[in-house]
């Protein structure tokens, strides 16, 4: 990313410091605010609404000062401050053979957001025909994927996900390394990347891999199998602690296909969620000792 050097005309942070005392502390300042020099203030309140789920929350009108307009905008993260002036130039205008990457203006170059399911992001701004600059793309460098985008000005705008906190980690007890080795491995697509058994103990271990998640699986003779806790409580639905392993995947209903192709029991097929703050649709599967696993995406 060090060598894309974008445009963001007129861009200024406004950073408030947050004081406990008298004297403002460097580690105590936060970013709080961006602003931004527009065109026309309530259509770029519109596109920000649109693409950036931002909210309208203060206007204010100063038409004796050159036709002022100020527009505040909050997000849960940041806020924005649009500002429209009569006599704001773009570089366009002042440089009509303008080219960023030729010569890109000295200033703040683009606001940066670091996003979750980046890949989500950018197909909503495809789907909206927002003008996209530089497609996703994965830094090495800093291991991560960033895409960038231009505002209804010009304005650059890029986002970015960050690959090296992803690397999660699930312990599971099972009753059967082998077949449950073999069935996450054939069924879900799992790589299998170590296995020790300790004889002393009688204890087997194994370590898989899928979409940069890590798996651990221990069969361990002195575990407490589910069929015995049926025995003792024949309407259990389920014993404290975990529950199941979920999965967020683009494609529901292909992968809820090809799993059945493959004979895995469909615990619950593909539904919508209702009730939480973002719509899920899901479905559940069980592995091959009646552990759950789920599958999951959001409706737009």
């Amino acid at each position: 990313m060090r060598q894309l050097l974008p445009l963001l005309s007129f861009l200024f942070f406004a950073l408030l410091v947050v004081v406990n005392g008298a004297t403002a502390q460097v580690d105590q300042m936060t970013p709080h605010r961006v602003g931004i020099i527009v065109s026309n203030a309530d259509s770029a309140v519109a596109w920000y609404q649109q693409h950036l789920g931002c909210r309208l929350y203060k206007s204010m009108d100063f038409p004796e000062y050159d036709s002022l307009k100020i527009r505040f905008l909050q997000h849960p993260y940041f806020e924005i401050e649009l500002v429209e002036k009569k006599t704001s130039v773009s570089v366009k205008k002042l440089l009509p053979d303008y080219d960023i990457n030729k010569a890109p203006l000295q200033g703040l170059a683009k606001v940066a957001f670091r996003v979750p399911r980046i890949k989500e992001v950018f197909a909503r701004m495809q789907q909206n025909n927002v003008r996209i600059t530089i497609g996703l793309t994965h830094d090495k460098t800093f291991n991560t994927d960033f895409f960038m985008i231009e505002d209804r000005d010009g304005n650059m705008l890029q986002f970015i996900e960050e690959k090296s906190a992803e690397r999660h980690f699930i312990a599971l007890l099972v009753k059967d390394l082998d077949a449950s080795l073999a069935w996450y491995r054939d069924k879900l697509g799992f790589t299998v990347i170590d296995t020790v058994h300790v004889t002393r103990a009688n204890i087997k271990a194994a370590i898989l891999s899928w979409n940069g998640l890590l798996l651990e699986m221990l069969q361990n003779p002195k575990t407490v199998l589910n069929s015995r806790i049926k025995q003792l409580q024949p309407d259990n639905v389920g014993n404290q602690g975990f529950l199941k392993l979920g999965f967020y995947v683009q494609d529901l209903e292909g992968l809820q296909a090809q799993l059945k192709g493959k004979g895995v029991k469909i615990k619950y097929p593909v539904l919508t969620a209702d009730g939480f703050s973002r719509k899920l649709k899901l479905f559940i599967v069980e592995d091959n000792e009646g552990n759950m696993v789920q599958f999951y995406n959001y409706v737009n």
